[in-house]
């Protein structure tokens, strides 16, 4: 008996005090319980100010956008996953833009997997070149929106070298 009457002493003074601090939480009383309401406010952090929203996708450009075609396959999934591979093997390349443009073909429909939105000519074509050093290859493409359509860019002719006149023979 006297061990029931310690335990009972013991969670009284305990009961009193969550009855005091007006916890509905059976329990020992939580920290914010037995701080005042004042104390708590004053702890606050400042409110954070209030922050811009920003765009979740960058505006569309309103010009011609160029890429670099890196290969063809006959479907969808086989370019997603040749992008997966391309992107393991040149992380660099994961930072652009895939397209998966659909094309008409001699051997059938096909899409061509492109990296891009350059907005110019010149840059696709800087692409290209790093891209040719790293043995892959690489087409610059004029891109239509919503990747319907990629038109391939003659590619710059080098200035053909003039031969040098001969002289007739005397």
């Amino acid at each position: 008996m006297d061990i029931t009457r310690k335990g009972v002493l013991t969670l009284l003074p305990l009961g009193l005090l969550l009855a005091a601090c007006g916890s509905e939480n059976p329990g020992p009383p939580q920290f914010a319980e037995l701080v005042p309401v004042e104390m708590m406010q004053a702890a606050l952090p400042p409110p954070a100010p209030p922050v811009e929203a920003k765009p979740s996708e960058p505006a569309a450009p309103t010009g011609p956008v160029y890429g670099g075609h890196l290969a063809s396959y006959f479907h969808d999934a086989d370019a997603r996953r040749g992008w997966n591979i391309i992107v393991r093997q040149q992380s660099s390349i994961g930072s652009l833009k895939e397209h998966i443009v659909p094309i008409k073909t001699a051997k059938g429909p096909m899409v061509r997997l492109i990296a891009g939105d350059f907005p110019t000519e010149a840059e696709a074509q800087r692409f290209c070149t790093w891209a040719h050093e790293q043995h892959l290859y690489c087409a610059v493409m004029a891109l239509a929106p919503g990747d319907q359509a990629a038109t391939p860019v003659a590619a710059a002719k080098p200035a053909a070298k003039m031969a040098p006149k001969r002289r007739p023979k005397r």
